[in-house]
């Protein structure tokens, strides 16, 4: 679904994505090791508001504003490769029935209470720690800029968007 490559390397640093078997995952990759941690199956057809953090000391996973892993963090080197959603490297597998939607960043990780408002509100753009936001249904010709005002249409934390071959919305 999103992740980030390490810089210089064909392992992404971060990514939260499905396994085979349609399980919320979310992986860590570096010198300290490589943790997963693993939410529960997805239902194809179904939407879901899922949500990922880490604070550096944990990472967690949340669907539809509730918490359903975590597990250790591990100190992530710094990477300025592109930041990729509805992409994997080398094609789309992995891609059956798998739409995004809409995508935000934050400055930081949030809150469980931070994340449970998100998903009762949406997004407000009142967000002090808001970088980015993207609407997917108001792309057009495959394009989706960032609605903060922040110019982060290219750039998020000197890292570039790059959109996949996955179906974005259906």
């Amino acid at each position: 679904m999103i992740g980030q490559q390490r810089q210089g390397r064909s392992t992404y640093r971060w990514l939260v994505d499905q396994t085979n078997s349609g399980a919320l995952r979310m992986s860590m990759f570096g010198e300290g090791g490589n943790p997963a941690i693993y939410g529960p199956e997805l239902i194809p057809e179904l939407w879901y508001f899922v949500t990922a953090t880490n604070d550096g000391i944990a990472m967690r996973l949340y669907v539809d504003g509730n918490q359903v892993a975590s597990g250790d963090a591990i100190e992530l080197e710094e990477s300025a490769t592109p930041i990729q959603w509805g992409r994997w490297p080398g094609g789309t597998e992995n891609c059956q029935g798998l739409y995004l939607d809409e995508i935000s960043l934050y400055s930081r990780a949030m809150t469980s209470e931070e994340v449970g408002l998100l998903h009762s509100q949406g997004v407000t753009m009142n967000e002090p720690t808001l970088v980015g936001y993207w609407r997917n249904q108001d792309s057009t010709d495959g394009v989706i800029s960032d609605e903060t005002g922040n110019g982060r249409a290219e750039l998020v934390n000197d890292a570039r968007i790059v959109f996949g071959q996955c179906p974005m919305t259906p």
